[in-house]
């Protein structure tokens, strides 16, 4: 039996590859749950007489105001977080319980290995191969991990025995394993004992036809403000210079997942795009619909997978952050881009805002 556990539909794309390039005699998937990602939004990416089990976990449950925005008091704040290591407890002990159900199994697919609990899950089974999927640039960043694993230096005296504790009651068993397979797009170099296969997305290119093809330009939305790698106004301002650059053009902003309500109100307000939002990866939705022209990003991972997937036939642009305009992660950026540079052709191109 081959495993698949996966938490954001770009992982269930991946996973669908995966079964399709590994091709097991048995394929489970679980799906992890969570508000951002509950269970009806993976819907339209499954075929369930393509899998030989279907199960649903929830990773992360809406926390209650008073965890989430807890007063400046003391007893709250406490509360709330012995409140996370309840919740943490419980479904640790979830995960293991399920672990537990199975002997060894042959594969196990994993999607993003940063998260802790993607981990744990991989420590508490028993397989012979250990198969990372990509979850956007992350796979990158895995990759370097790996790399650059510091040794873990244990405490000790209280703070030993307050980490035992933890431990012991509700952490994750984050261990990395010795050896991985990467199923990816990316060119990555693994480490020693690590390798990859690539991920040459044959499933999606076996399903596109004779598509329609419109005369817009999408671009790819990124949760950068949101999780802080640049500020508003930085963001707005590059979003208009990409505005300008396409002046002759129908350009389209799609929402990422993830993006907040008030900056996609002020990209539509302040700029003047039109709005556009899937409910499944930007990929599979243009293997299935119509084409368009061409599509546009800072360094989301689309812009790898559609390379991959459409060759020449679409035309893609990367746009270029300065390294003064991000907040944080200016090396994980300037990686991606130099990656980019080096595939650059007529149709894929690096370009400044």
């Amino acid at each position: 039996m081959d495993i698949f556990v996966v938490e954001t539909p770009l992982q269930m794309l991946n996973a669908i590859e995966a079964r399709f390039y590994f091709n097991g005699d048995r394929n489970l998937l679980i799906l992890l749950t969570s508000p951002p990602f509950p269970q009806k939004i993976f819907k339209p990416l499954i075929d369930r007489n393509a899998w030989d089990g279907i199960f649903s976990i929830p990773i992360r449950e809406k926390e209650p105001e008073f965890v989430s925005h807890p007063d400046f008091s003391l007893w709250e704040r406490k509360f709330g977080e012995y409140y996370r290591y309840l919740k943490q407890f419980k479904c640790r002990r979830k995960l293991n319980m399920v672990t537990k159900s199975f002997t060894k199994v042959d594969r196990l697919f994993l999607g993003n290995y940063l998260q802790e609990y993607m981990r744990h899950f991989g420590n508490h089974l028993d397989y012979r191969e250990l198969v990372l999927l990509d979850d956007g640039n992350d796979a990158v960043r895995v990759n370097d991990l790996r790399w650059d694993r510091a040794v873990e230096v244990k405490p000790r005296g209280v703070a030993g025995f307050k980490a035992g504790l933890h431990k012991l009651l509700h952490d994750w068993d984050s261990r990395h394993a010795n050896n991985v397979t990467f199923f990816s797009s990316y060119d990555l170099a693994p480490k020693n004992g690590d390798r990859l296969v690539k991920n040459g997305y044959a499933y999606l290119r076996k399903m596109i036809g004779a598509n329609a093809q419109t005369d817009q330009i999408m671009f790819l939305g990124q949760c950068l403000v949101d999780d802080q790698w640049m500020s508003k106004a930085v963001y707005l301002e590059y979003l208009a210079r990409i505005k300008q650059y396409f002046a002759e053009e129908q350009l389209i902003y799609i929402k990422h997942p993830r993006e907040s309500k008030p900056i996609l109100d002020e990209i539509r307000g302040r700029l003047g795009f039109e709005i556009l939002w899937y409910d499944v990866p930007i990929e599979f939705q243009l293997v299935r619909g119509v084409v368009p022209k061409g599509i546009a990003s800072f360094f989301c991972s689309a812009i790898e997978n559609c390379r991959i997937i459409f060759g020449s036939s679409l035309c893609i642009t990367a746009f270029y952050i300065e390294p003064r305009d991000l907040l944080c992660c200016h090396g994980f950026a300037e990686q991606m881009y130099a990656y980019w540079k080096s595939k650059e052709n007529q149709r894929f191109r690096v370009r400044a805002a």
